[in-house]
């Protein structure tokens, strides 16, 4: 992943290397180009790079699943709105990048009632992902940021299931994310946890759920880490926080780590 490699890459920069290079080999075959400029009506897999020209919908019963290693590319007009199933298959060493087509901004992903959006292992910029209720979304060794001036991940009143990911970016860089999760209406359900949650105006605005799971994650680089209301229950345990833990009426916030957690992020 590439916030992960980060560290790894510039070390490698900075002391050389003394490997030489093999024999000369042909250039590999351009991946695969597909333009997708209508809803698809069954299941379907994606691979090589794909560019959504146009907004589209994925309707009930139908399974798009995107191949690892491959590219979403979504035009800035463009949304998708996932009534069936969207299944992000990237794999370790394997990554899925999901961005802009034409610029780092696009419409955006809409989770709705039925519908189901799983990540493993993607790397996503410039959208805003909405679950409704009903909706499901599902996270894992993930990297999204760079919602470009909105809320990266919301949820009004669906499931979100975040783990061993990353929100935002690295501390030191910028992120054009307001908020990086924000939880507003309906009853969600809500996992957030061995995660970073970074470089945002805010890291959440958690502002209705019960019975939220907070823990094991790093809070880092926000102007506000936690903004709540007094409706919420949720736990922040075992987490570090670079500033400003939650406290309040049905917050809990044991155990927490004096530095950031080596266990949180993608793995």
């Amino acid at each position: 992943m590439k916030h992960a490699v980060l560290f790894a890459t510039l070390l490698l920069a900075a002391c050389g290397s003394d490997m030489t290079s093999g024999p000369s080999t042909p250039d590999a075959a351009p991946l695969m180009v597909t333009n997708v400029t209508a809803s698809p009506t069954s299941d379907t897999t994606w691979s090589g790079t794909v560019r959504v020209q146009a907004s589209i919908k994925i309707p009930p019963g139908v399974t798009v699943t995107m191949a690892p290693g491959s590219t979403l590319q979504v035009a800035s007009a463009a949304e998708i709105d996932v009534y069936g199933t969207l299944a992000l298959a990237g794999v370790k060493g394997s990554t899925i990048t999901v961005e802009g087509l034409a610029s780092d901004a696009w419409r955006g992903m809409v989770v709705l009632s039925g519908g189901t959006v799983t990540m493993n292992y993607v790397e996503l910029t410039g959208a805003i992902i909405t679950v409704e209720t009903g909706g499901a979304m599902t996270v894992r060794d993930s990297e999204l940021s760079e919602a470009n001036g909105g809320d990266l991940l919301t949820s009004t009143g669906g499931n979100v299931d975040v783990q061993y990911s990353w929100l935002g970016r690295p501390a030191g860089q910028t992120d054009s994310t307001h908020c990086d999760l924000h939880f507003e209406g309906g009853g969600p359900t809500i996992t957030v946890s061995h995660s970073n949650i970074s470089t945002a105006v805010y890291g959440v605005m958690f502002y209705t759920g019960t019975g939220a799971d907070f823990t094991n994650n790093n809070w880092f680089g926000n102007q506000i880490q936690v903004d709540l209301t007094t409706a919420v229950t949720g736990d922040f345990s075992n987490g570090w926080f670079d500033k400003h833990p939650p406290s309040g009426s049905g917050i809990t916030a044991n155990n927490l780590a004096p530095a950031m957690i080596a266990d949180a992020g993608p793995r």
